[in-house]
């Protein structure tokens, strides 16, 4: 039985296929076996045969997929009870796969703007791992053999080199050791918080974490008012989507405060989300029952100010890594050239 929650590509097909199943003439039962048919992954054909068996014992597809709690979300089964209850199930998918896809595409820029400095990081840290391993216990011998004095820097880092040479499997075993002992942690409820936490304390990691989750929220609200949720309700189940447990549970609180009686404006300005403009114009919004529009308008500006922060970011990560590891390789390499200066001086 698959343990994995299914990705948000699987989601999305999933949610595709059953808009058809759903808003044609044939059975659940048959639209699900076309479904099967289609299916090339073991573990979804096992996941759709059970939600076919559940749905021949009499079950809703909404409790079906409810069933199936530890590979589909939460958010997706409640949906589609919405989708049942108000005869809109059809929308209710094409709604989910767009919400779905347009969290994709936002994921897919964000992986583009670190993937380049992640990559230059890497290759310039393997050059300086060769020079400092490989080059420099080579240079320490010919300098010693040609009787030239061996400065301070050059001498740490060749001890460094040597050092890290002789225990590269220890320290290798050491780094496995923490980063899967970091892995469990943070998938600990405690360790996730303090992570959650953490991440919202980074200056650049925060704003685009905050930014993402506006923009999740302000899609899933239009989403979700638009099936006629109420604005309370709706936020409840958007809760999980954020990704971010404090942020989650700040949501908690605007869903207290809508419940009892406060404006959208009041309780969204409380969770530090929305720029201050944003809250002015669903507060209009609210007033002139404009909320569907006013948070899709949202939405869209939020995603072309994302875009503009993740522009910004390479722009200005990519020099600072470059300056960055330039400095490390330019220490290694002045230590090296001022001992052979030294050399050809008292030669000369």
């Amino acid at each position: 039985m698959r343990r994995k929650m299914m990705t948000k590509e699987e989601l999305s097909v999933l949610s595709r296929q059953l808009s058809l199943v759903v808003s044609s003439d044939l059975p659940l039962q048959e639209g699900m076996d076309l479904i099967i048919e289609q299916s090339v992954h073991s573990e979804q054909i096992s996941f759709l045969k059970r939600v076919k068996k559940s749905i021949q014992e009499g079950n809703t597809l909404a409790k079906a997929i409810a069933e199936e709690k530890k590979i589909i979300p939460g958010f997706y089964s409640d949906m589609i009870r919405i989708g049942e209850e108000s005869g809109n199930l059809p929308l209710i998918f094409q709604r989910i796969a767009e919400s779905y896809e347009k969290d994709i595409k936002t994921a897919k820029k964000v992986r583009s703007a670190v993937t380049y400095p992640v990559i230059l990081s890497f290759l310039m840290l393997g050059v300086i791992v060769l020079l400092v391993t490989t080059v420099m216990p080579m240079f320490k011998d010919i300098l010693i053999s040609l009787g030239g004095e061996i400065p301070p820097l050059t001498d740490a880092i060749v001890n460094i080199a040597i050092f890290v040479g002789d225990n590269i499997i220890t320290i290798l075993g050491i780094i496995v050791v923490f980063l899967l002992a970091f892995d469990i942690y943070r998938g600990t409820k405690g360790g996730g918080i303090v992570f959650d936490r953490l991440k919202l304390h980074l200056p650049v990691q925060k704003d685009i974490i905050v930014s993402i989750a506006a923009l999740r929220f302000s899609r899933n609200m239009a989403m979700l008012i638009k099936s006629g949720i109420p604005a309370a309700a709706a936020v409840d189940l958007i809760r999980p989507l954020l990704g971010n447990s404090v942020l989650s549970k700040k949501m908690e609180k605007a869903a207290d405060g809508l419940r009892d009686g406060n404006g959208l404006k009041e309780v969204l300005g409380q969770m530090d989300l929305f720029p201050s403009l944003l809250l002015k114009l669903l507060s209009v919004a609210e007033s002139t029952g404009h909320l569907v529009e006013m948070f899709d308008k949202a939405a869209d500006i939020m995603e072309d100010e994302l875009d503009g922060k993740l522009e910004r970011l390479t722009t200005i990560l990519e020099p600072l890594l470059i300056i960055f590891l330039s400095v490390i390789l330019g220490a290694i390499l002045l230590s090296v050239i001022f001992p052979v200066i030294s050399i050809m001086n008292s030669i000369g």
